[in-house]
């Protein structure tokens, strides 16, 4: 689908007017001890829903995102993670999966290259914990689907037996030293 001009200022209006909305996400005077880096997010950041535009030869670049309904407010580490368990599932499925750490690490520097003060804000202990959640998420959430819709089960499990691999691999290979010794 192609948006035009209008629509990608309404949309960047949007969520400028979101942001300039959300006071404090937390609310709650027992959370003010913590300093999680927080932002608005896509929600369901995963390679079927960002756009790349092909510059010649082994240069793609960032076009845009799509699927943008489940936009929150929270840490940019939920967004990597789900993107992390997006490539990883993907490249298990084509047989090429390597460690989830060089997975990690790969994404980690492009979200860095894209976000100039990203390194500082990167909280690798909180991004182990969201990889495992988002993997358990997906197990549990796609299994529930297919239930609840019998007729659309092959579409609703097209990824779970990847993502069980990719949990079963993170909890067999990682730790998190791992995690908090990447470098990007």
């Amino acid at each position: 689908m192609c948006h035009n001009s209008e629509t990608s200022i309404s949309n960047a209006t949007m969520l400028t007017k979101t942001a300039s909305s959300i006071e404090h996400p937390v609310g709650d005077e027992r959370f003010t001890d913590i300093s999680i880096f927080v932002g608005i997010l896509h929600g369901d950041l995963n390679i079927n829903n960002i756009i790349v535009s092909d510059n010649g030869p082994d240069q793609l670049k960032l076009a845009g995102f799509i699927d943008i309904l489940d936009i929150i407010y929270g840490p940019p580490m939920i967004d990597l993670a789900t993107l992390i368990v997006s490539v990883q599932a993907k490249s298990v499925h084509h047989n090429d999966g390597g460690c989830i750490l060089d997975t990690t690490q790969a994404v980690m520097r492009g979200y860095t290259c894209l976000t100039p003060d990203a390194q500082c804000k990167c909280d690798m202990e909180l991004l182990y914990y969201c990889i495992a959640a988002r993997c358990a998420q997906i197990v549990v959430l796609c299994r529930y689907d297919a239930l609840r819709d019998p007729d659309n089960s092959e579409y609703l499990l097209a990824d779970n037996d990847d993502t069980r691999t990719v949990l079963r691999q993170f909890y067999t290979n990682c730790m998190l030293k791992d995690f908090q010794n990447l470098t990007f």
